[in-house]
């Protein structure tokens, strides 16, 4: 019994076209909406990094309003100045 052969020629899309930036970027954060992709100073950021990446920047805000704890979770409006 032989294998049947497979083409991948026809499956595969064409490539995209490359960054028009340059190869190591100097901007902090940059977002490509088109593809969905995030860079940060050039490197780019999986969903996994990422999704790590924004779960620390909502730790650090936790720590920096740690102190209004207690009206985090008041029902309504709360009792915020």
């Amino acid at each position: 019994m032989t294998m049947p052969t497979l083409s991948m020629t026809h499956a595969l899309a064409p490539l995209p076209a490359p960054r028009t930036s340059s190869p190591v970027s100097l901007r902090l954060v940059e977002y490509d909406a088109q593809r969905r992709r995030l860079w940060i100073f050039g490197q780019r950021c999986h969903h996994g990094a990422t999704g790590s990446l924004l779960a620390l920047c909502g730790a650090l805000l936790m720590v920096h309003d740690w102190k209004d704890r207690t009206i985090w979770f008041q029902p309504g409006r709360g009792t915020q100045p």
